[in-house]
């Protein structure tokens, strides 16, 4: 598949198309999809191993997202109906439509019971960060986040949501004695409950990115 724009696709393939030849387009999306994550590593043992995956195959995969984002919203405006989604995607769509409820999000990452957790709170008016050391023995420190490119509420938002938690599970973890531990928990306030996704010694194929989003440095072992 040659990457376009979303626009591009639109104008070539949606603009002018019938209900039956998008609903058929939503078909192949969704396989090409489907395709394109079997070609990723699911998930891995080791931080220090993470599996490297290509640039040109993560973009794919998210252009393709965004073709089968806006084939759907475009199936939806000929009220053709609604079109059908694996349990997959009705999980992900749900960590989508939460996202704008998110209040709080902890990340927990420890190795031989040292490590770091991150908060992250979302307020209307900003986004705070708390960074605290595992085992919690310091005071606790509270600053906005800023960098070179500081993070805002919907950006942050937006990256948690790329990242695709809805295709995790909720529990990863081996059976061998544990060397690194993990913890995301996910605060909705009162709109939704909350949700957990956890690891020992086990990890998404895409963790990495959530290290990144939390600018968290691996433990030391």
């Amino acid at each position: 598949m040659t990457l376009i724009s979303v626009q591009a696709f639109y104008d070539l393939n949606l603009k002018n198309g019938s209900a039956r030849d998008i609903y058929d387009l939503i078909q192949s999306l969704r396989q090409s999809v489907l395709r394109q994550r079997q070609r990723l590593p699911r998930e891995f043992d080791e931080l220090a191993h993470a599996p490297s995956v290509r640039v040109e195959d993560a973009e794919m995969l998210a252009r393709t997202r965004e073709y089968l984002a806006a084939t759907r919203a475009r199936f939806a405006e000929l009220d053709a109906g609604t079109s059908p989604m694996t349990s997959t995607e009705i999980r992900d769509l749900h960590f989508t439509t939460r996202m704008a409820a998110l209040k709080r999000a902890t990340f927990d990452l420890t190795a031989h019971e040292r490590g770091q957790r991150v908060v992250v709170e979302l307020t209307p008016q900003t986004l705070r960060r708390y960074n605290l050391y595992l085992p919690l023995t310091m005071p606790r420190t509270s600053q906005q986040i800023a960098g070179p490119t500081p993070i805002r509420r919907a950006q942050f938002r937006q990256a948690l949501t790329a990242i695709h938690l809805g295709e995790w599970a909720n529990r990863y973890a081996r059976e061998a004695a544990s060397q690194v531990q993990w913890r995301l928990a996910l605060d909705y306030g009162f709109a939704f409950l909350p949700v957990t996704f956890s690891g020992r010694d086990r990890f998404p194929y895409n963790f990495t990115k959530l290290i990144e989003l939390f600018n968290m440095p691996l433990p030391a072992a």
